[in-house]
């Protein structure tokens, strides 16, 4: 311990020399008296004044006790002329006429400049433990010796300097990091006052809104009403029909769809009535047929081919050419002149359309027209019809489909068309569980989805999943990462 005392004394001379600034702006004391501990005097001297008025530097000298208050440390002359006269209350016993008393026998020099009280607090009250340096306001320093020492502030930032002594952050550094924690716990609070704000704000997507598009039914999706009481809107976005409450509506009209008075009523482009008209090959009878909405047919020209058709069909078929109306007479008179010049195929040859009756793709196949020719079986908007030739022509130019492209098409639309309103699924959404819901199986027996629309967590079957896509929702392992965020 005594060897530890002077060592750590030592040290605090150096320390505090630079530290009043009484040294040279570019010298750190610490690293002029680095491997302080291996000097002889200090090791041979650290028993006392007389242990060390006993012993000699290694170049053979007496060495010299130096002492502030209490505490005093054993060093070589030179080490002593060093630090005499720059540290404040130092006295160094070097006189060798003198009887090297303890108490030396000049008279008290003036104290007008005397070191103030608390000049050495950080040393002799704070070195006895780390948490007593912390609790004067002073940094600990650990030396590679394995002892600690205390220093004042600015001792401290000279001493890190040394590779001698390892100095903790200092007072203004802590001061620095508990500022630094206070702006992150202070951010934190803003983080999480932000967080709550945006639970209470009703938030777009409301699951009651969304699963009444099940319904596809307008008045059921308007006298249905979301979590705040407000009714929902019946909109139409490329043309799908969907119900949102008030928010996605907004949204909705912003990408180009219309809601409530706003929607587009899409006429249904698939209507038979006037095709059917079609079979009697009369203008009159065709034009005194009303399609599904009460409008009349109109009689048409098509690729020399007469047909009957409502206003979208007539509206189609004037695109690829044809002629309706007036201008249907017109082309037909020079339809009558032609076949004077040219002996043409007669395109309402009702062979193959009377096998229509049967409604059989056998008998249709089975029929020939009055050339001779089979007859085909095609599809025209999901309306099946036997044709000849030229009719099958003229139906595929339209949109339909003939012999084995029915096949195909029918392979396609029974994939497409699934039970978008089974309710197997959204039921299982009131147990608010991802593992019951996708252990449930829908009415056609594919496993549910657990999906995260608008923030609310629902179950749904692949084709109400695909639809809940499309308006930004997500399913499967995308959920969980919405979730997560």
């Amino acid at each position: 311990m005594k060897i530890q005392s002077s060592t750590i004394l030592v040290l605090a001379f150096a320390a505090s020399a630079n530290a009043t600034s009484l040294r040279s702006a570019n010298a750190n004391p610490f690293q002029e008296l680095e491997g302080l501990e291996q000097y002889s005097c200090t090791m041979e001297g650290a028993g006392g004044q007389d242990q060390c008025d006993a012993a000699k530097d290694e170049s053979g000298e007496t060495c010299v006790w130096c002492s502030v208050g209490s505490f005093g440390a054993c060093l070589s002359a030179d080490q002593a002329a060093l630090i005499e006269d720059k540290i404040p209350g130092l006295t160094c016993d070097d006189d060798q006429n003198d009887d090297d008393a303890k108490t030396d026998d000049a008279a008290a020099d003036d104290d007008d400049g005397s070191t103030p009280d608390d000049y050495w607090k950080c040393l002799k009250d704070g070195s006895e433990s780390e948490d007593a340096c912390d609790s004067l306001g002073c940094t600990w320093c650990k030396s590679k010796a394995g002892f600690g020492i205390c220093l004042d502030e600015a001792a401290a930032k000279m001493a890190s300097d040394s590779a001698w002594l390892d100095c903790k952050a200092t007072t203004m550094d802590t001061l620095d990091l508990m500022d630094l924690n206070e702006i992150v716990q202070s951010k934190k609070q803003e983080q999480a006052e932000d967080e709550q704000e945006q639970e209470d704000v009703q938030m777009p997507g409301d699951p009651a809104c969304i699963m009444a598009t099940l319904q596809q039914d307008e008045s059921i999706c308007t006298s249905t009403v979301d979590s705040s009481g407000n009714p929902c809107s019946w909109c139409n976005i490329d043309n799908v029909n969907v119900c949102l409450d008030d928010t996605l509506a907004t949204m909705a009209q912003q990408y180009g769809g219309s809601c409530g008075d706003d929607v587009t009523q899409v006429e249904d482009p698939a209507d038979t009535t006037c095709i059917v008209a079609s079979l009697e090959q009369d203008e009159t009878a065709c034009t005194a047929t009303m399609d599904a909405d009460g409008r009349a047919c109109e009689w048409c020209m098509v690729a020399q081919a007469q047909i009957c058709l409502n206003a979208d069909q007539a509206q189609m078929a004037e695109q690829f050419g044809g002629s309706c109306g007036d201008s249907s007479f017109v082309q037909q008179e020079e339809q009558d002149q032609e076949e004077e010049e040219e002996e043409l195929k007669d395109p309402t040859d009702t062979a193959c359309l009377m096998a229509t009756l049967e409604q059989d793709e056998y008998t249709c196949t089975s029929t020939q027209d009055a050339e001779g020719n089979a007859c085909s079986w095609c599809a025209i908007s999901n309306f099946d019809l036997c044709l000849n030739a030229d009719q099958a022509t003229l139906a595929q130019q339209l949109g339909g489909a003939c012999g084995e492209d029915i096949v195909a098409i029918q392979e396609e639309e029974e994939e497409e068309l699934e039970d978008p309103a089974d309710t197997t699924c959204i039921v299982a959404s009131l147990e608010q569980d991802e593992t019951a819901c996708t252990g449930t199986m829908d009415a056609d027996g594919r496993a549910c989805e657990w999906c995260m629309v608008a923030q609310a967590q629902i179950c749904l079957n692949a084709d109400q999943a695909t639809l809940a896509e499309e308006f930004g929702g997500s399913c499967g392992d995308d959920s969980k990462t919405m979730a997560m965020e």
